[in-house]
């Protein structure tokens, strides 16, 4: 889930392109589709960091969950792809 919902973050339209080519004439719904795939993202951390914290070390409570949605979204934030530049989102040639 972590590694899928990465690829959507960078490459938004790609799995798209065939069945929905007019998604990419709104760069608003890429946005929409990268803000769900960051989700999907901390989701995939929280879920592996629940998995460890109480099938491996056997830890519950309310603090645990406050520490994991902590962690989950800081390793979410460092597993995020690099943003491509605008200059090769813009399909657009200029001509000068």
């Amino acid at each position: 889930m972590i590694f899928m919902a990465r690829y959507f973050y960078a490459h938004p339209a790609d799995c798209f392109r065939n069945p929905a080519r007019w998604m990419e004439e709104y760069p608003w719904i890429m946005q929409i589709i990268r803000g769900l795939a960051c989700f999907c993202l901390w989701g995939g951390c929280f879920i592996l960091g629940t998995v460890i914290a109480v099938q491996i070390f056997g830890l519950h409570g309310d603090r645990l969950a406050v520490a994991l949605v902590s962690l989950s979204a800081i390793a979410a934030w460092f597993l995020l792809p690099k943003h491509p530049d605008a200059s090769a989102e813009d399909k657009t040639d200029i001509e000068g």
